[in-house]
């Protein structure tokens, strides 16, 4: 039994997002004075626990109270009523649920995207996959990512040097953050080297030949 069963790590993308031209993304500290973060992902439960939500508002906060060039952007089923974000009303924009073909132009002027998801919330068993889809299009995109992997799912990203992999805990992204800000050269750097392994990773010789062979096996059977 234990033969018929195949591992692939990751999951299918539109080939177009394997394509992506990133050589005029503009990124802090380098090109703009602006940090730019975002959180992506749909709503599924009070607060998005499940998501992170929580975690990345939280972090917010905390940045907001001590940096004045950070913007936050929030793409997916959520909006200013689900947690107060009063206070950074001004540093904060919902998008809501985006088409797929409007997500590279976002992406695109985003530095860091942060996934701090957490397992067994939504209900019993209940997981994402590291890393979550709408990750994976931001790092295709050049975004650097900051993502939580609470099961250890990950087997192939060099943390630190490909991406930032965070416990879910605000004051942990925080810091992660703000040695980012001081080390802002970083950014680039790992987003860049991030998305040449997600290309990888992703790329239709990983993902689809091993899929098209297992139902050709079988098809042929």
């Amino acid at each position: 039994m234990q033969n018929d069963i195949e591992f692939i790590f990751g999951c299918v993308v539109p080939q177009n997002s394997l394509i992506k031209n990133n050589e005029n993304k503009k990124y802090f500290n380098s090109q703009k004075k602006v940090l730019d973060i975002c959180f992506c992902a749909g709503k599924y439960m009070l607060k998005g626990i499940d998501k992170g939500y929580d975690v990345f508002i939280e972090t917010a906060h905390l940045l907001c109270s001590k940096h004045n060039f950070i913007n936050f952007h929030v793409i997916g089923g959520f909006d200013s009523l689900d947690i107060d974000v009063s206070t950074i009303g001004d540093k904060i924009t919902f998008y809501g649920y985006q088409k797929f073909e409007k997500l590279e132009k976002i992406f695109r002027e985003m530095d860091i995207v942060i996934s701090p998801n957490k397992p067994f919330k939504l209900e019993l068993g209940a997981f994402d996959g590291f890393p979550l889809g709408t990750v994976v299009e931001a790092a295709l995109n050049g975004v650097l990512v900051i993502q939580s992997d609470e099961l250890n799912q990950n087997l192939f990203f060099a943390d630190k040097e490909e991406l930032f992999i965070a416990e879910s805990n605000s004051i942990k992204i925080t810091n992660l953050v703000e040695n980012l800000i001081l080390n802002s050269g970083e950014i680039k750097r790992v987003a860049t080297k991030g998305t040449l392994k997600f290309q990888k990773i992703y790329s239709n010789e990983n993902q689809m030949k091993p899929r098209i062979k297992i139902l050709k096996k079988y098809l042929n059977d």
